[in-house]
């Protein structure tokens, strides 16, 4: 409840505070802390200086040390924890986006558009989905969920790598797992408003 409560408030706002989380949820300030300790602990939130959470569920309205991605909808610039964040995120939620990322082989820019959650760029790129059960999402699944300009790359990488477990994805199929990932939160997010944030 907190974590959704929370995606909403950053979609719709940049960040969100205990007092926003009070009031969407009902619930006391103690169980709220409780609750964003929790997604602290497990990766799946980040907070600001002053307590409020600035990025859960992989999306983010302010870049910080963690997103190395990027996605723009609505006039708006969000910033995401994986590739596969930046494009599942749009897909699960069903708005038109451009995710902007890197190859995590040679640092190339990749640009993959959706219209209204659907994939819209030429297959080309390729994700890679880590397969390993983890216990912080942000250290250890994030850093490994990257797009790759061609298989090739991917296969230099995985070698590199240490051959890790886990899917190699076509960009469709990242949108299909979106929607898995973040389809719950489609009806719960609403518009983005129109007021840009910081692109910082």
């Amino acid at each position: 409840m907190v974590r959704r409560a929370a995606f909403d408030c950053i979609w719709k706002a940049g960040v969100a505070g205990r007092r926003e989380l009070g009031s969407m949820t009902a619930l006391a300030d103690e169980a709220i802390d409780r609750a964003i300790a929790e997604l602290v602990s497990a990766g799946a939130a980040e907070l600001d200086s002053g307590g409020a959470v600035v990025a859960t569920a992989g999306l983010s309205g302010r870049a910080t040390a963690r997103t190395r991605h990027s996605l723009s909808m609505s006039g708006r610039r969000f910033h995401t924890w994986c590739a596969i964040d930046a494009i599942g995120i749009p897909a699960g939620v069903h708005e038109s986006a451009t995710a902007l990322t890197r190859c995590g082989a040679c640092r190339t820019a990749i640009e993959v558009k959706l219209a209204m959650g659907k994939v819209v760029s030429p297959e080309g790129p390729t994700a890679w989905c880590p397969a390993s059960v983890c216990d912080n999402t942000i250290e250890g699944f994030c850093p490994y969920a990257n797009l790759f300009c061609s298989e090739e790359h991917l296969s230099t990488w995985w070698l590199d790598a240490g051959s890790p477990r886990g899917d190699a994805l076509m960009l469709w199929e990242v949108a299909v797992l979106g929607k898995a990932i973040w389809g719950e939160m489609s009806a719960y997010v609403g518009p983005v408003p129109s007021r840009r944030l910081s692109e910082n």
